[in-house]
């Protein structure tokens, strides 16, 4: 079992939750309390104890691609603001937060290599502008980690769905990792299996940087 300390802010992003962006931050998916999901409605993936990228925890879900043609995008694993997830620690202003790099580690059991992307987004309800993707570009083999760790700044190879950095990272309130279809991937019936682990926000080299007002302790983990 995990737990840990670390100072946080202490006022609400955009959500209910009392926690707002908290920068740096790994979810280790330890639980279905971390409320992060593999549907549009909360639907909690499966937590495993062990045998993550680090040998720790980590999550996971089956899944086919019958039904997906080439250039379906079929998401995987969600955190939104709506859900709570990870306490809400992505959910904020990314660019005042001081947010320069997203990391984390996925692994799938296809016999193919599969191309993944990440989707970063504002609250659609309460603000409508669309969000960024990024394709990470290294296919990834079939039963082994591959971690990843993107850029975050106006330069980073993000497409804008008709709008911009400023608007989508000054707003965070999803994080969404799914797959691009292509030929090898389409139409392959499974179920296969899709995993998670240690997705993390960075300040830059040297720096700790906190959202919101007033400081509050709050788990945070270490492994025993």
């Amino acid at each position: 079992m995990r737990t840990c300390v670390a100072i946080v802010a202490g006022l609400a992003f955009g959500s209910s939750s009392a926690l707002a962006l908290v920068n740096p931050f790994t979810e280790t998916f330890e639980s279905a309390a971390c409320n992060w999901s593999i549907g549009a409605a909360l639907t909690p993936p499966t937590y495993f104890a062990s045998g993550g990228v680090d040998g720790g925890s980590y999550a996971g879900r089956s899944f086919s691609l019958a039904g997906n043609n080439i250039g379906a995008t079929p998401i995987l694993f969600r955190a939104q603001s709506n859900f709570n997830s990870s306490g809400n620690a992505f959910v904020g202003n990314w660019i005042t937060g001081g947010v320069t790099k997203l990391q984390f580690s996925l692994r799938h059991t296809m016999d193919v290599p599969v191309t993944f992307f990440a989707r970063i987004a504002p609250d659609p309800v309460t603000s409508p502008n669309p969000g960024g993707v990024i394709a990470l570009t290294s296919a990834v083999a079939g039963n082994q980690w591959a971690t990843f760790t993107v850029d975050i700044g106006p330069g980073s190879p993000f497409i804008y769905e008709g709008t911009t950095f400023n608007a989508v990272f000054s707003a965070v309130a999803r994080l969404q990792f799914g797959v691009f279809v292509d030929a090898g991937t389409a139409n392959k019936v499974g179920p296969f299996t899709f995993d998670i682990d240690n997705v993390s926000i960075i300040p830059a080299t040297g720096t700790l940087s906190i959202a919101g007002a007033g400081l509050v302790l709050v788990p945070r983990r270490r492994r025993r």
